[in-house]
């Protein structure tokens, strides 16, 4: 664990309170027996977080996969509908015969 110990310094350095790491750290663990390296990703979290105060960890907000009503290809968006492709295809007028 001494590995961590420098990501640790630079928090403490930002004005982050000892209590307040332990608290990020700690947050939202899996459940025992799960974790397979801790240390990994507690250090992890040192790097990729954001130490500024009292802020926690950001979460990161994952758009749910949706299946075009059209084609049926996977997209991402927050309602189902129609992929780009295919709102690109509705929405141009059809070449005149």
């Amino acid at each position: 664990m001494a590995r961590l110990a420098p990501a640790v310094d630079e928090w403490l350095g930002l004005g982050v309170a000892p209590e307040r790491i332990v608290e990020v750290l700690g947050a939202d663990l899996p459940p025992e027996g799960v974790l397979r390296s801790p240390g990994r990703l507690l250090g992890w979290r040192l790097a990729n977080g954001k130490p500024l105060g009292a802020a926690a960890l950001p979460r990161q907000r994952v758009v749910p996969m949706q299946s075009c009503e059209g084609c049926q290809r996977g997209f991402r968006a927050e309602r189902p509908g129609h992929c780009r492709d295919c709102v690109t295809a509705a929405a141009t007028p059809a070449a005149a015969a």
